[in-house]
């Protein structure tokens, strides 16, 4: 602290120099407080006060227009994809039996694999509060970043960390058993996801009328549209409340009506104290 130095300590020539600083005189009161047990003259309190109030509406004023910058250092990184790559091999040749397999490796020896290089050295950081959106053309490796974030596949080399409870709506009905109704799967889906029975029955009731599937809900899944999976998957996963959701490309199966319905649903979960939307 600056209270513990004695003015003396430094030359003279340059003493006069400190008390060009303001704060200089609010670290000399402090000494005198502590050191010589002395209170400073009314004036001096008078002239300190006003130069706290200064420094006080300077410090605001900048941190204020500053608050973006040190909000990205302040809010927590709740999602930290750090040097990830993802590399798949696949065969050259293709095989329609074990035996040709065989025989191709009796003759030709191992073989070759074309490597295919998904994801290079991917890095990014996501903090609290915040949403972010993945883009690229198609084969571009999104969606293998999402399984990689999400835990279904693993990286290559790198890693990634993730705080909090995550869901991904990566694809249609992932999870879903096509020869169950619609009712039990939400069942089995909030049991997978960590919900108790208590609290999928007394959700469940939501979730079919946000999904609008009341009328088919008793109904095998399998003979649900694809628009219909969207619905009841889409209602599903938001209805455990997430610290973080995975939405790839979902929203833009189903009618208009539900498109919309789910856009501000996204917005009110956005919109929620530390919620987070990838």
């Amino acid at each position: 602290m600056p209270v513990m130095y004695f003015d003396t300590q430094i030359p003279s020539k340059y003493q006069k120099l400190i008390y060009l600083n303001p704060i200089a005189y609010l670290i000399k009161v402090y000494h005198d407080i502590f050191y010589n047990n002395l209170m400073p003259r009314p004036e001096l309190l008078i002239l300190l006060f006003f130069i706290s109030i200064v420094v006080y509406i300077i410090g605001f004023n900048y941190f204020h227009s500053k608050k973006d910058v040190f909000a990205e250092y302040i809010m927590s990184v709740v999602i930290e994809v750090k040097n990830v790559t993802k590399i798949f091999k696949r065969h050259t040749k293709k095989y329609f039996s074990i035996k040709s397999a065989f025989v191709d490796f009796i003759k030709h020896g191992r073989p070759q694999m074309q490597i295919v290089k998904a994801l290079d050295n991917i890095s990014f950081d996501m903090v609290s509060g915040s949403t972010l959106g993945i883009i690229g053309k198609n084969g571009a490796g999104k969606s293998t970043l999402l399984k990689i974030i999400s835990g279904i596949i693993k990286p290559t080399s790198g890693s990634v960390k993730v705080k909090g409870s995550l869901v991904p709506l990566l694809e249609l009905g992932t999870g879903f058993h096509p020869e169950l109704t619609g009712r039990e799967n939400i069942i089995i889906s909030g049991l997978i996801l960590g919900l108790s029975k208590k609290e999928i029955y007394k959700k469940i009731d939501e979730i079919i009328e946000f999904a609008e599937l009341k009328d088919v809900i008793d109904e095998p899944v399998r003979t649900y549209s694809s628009g219909m999976y969207s619905r009841l998957a889409f209602s599903t996963a938001f209805s455990i409340d997430p610290d973080i959701i995975i939405l790839d490309e979902i929203l833009s199966v189903g009618d208009i009506a539900f498109a919309s319905k789910s856009k501000e649903k996204v917005k009110e979960f956005k919109r929620k104290t530390k919620r987070y939307c990838l």
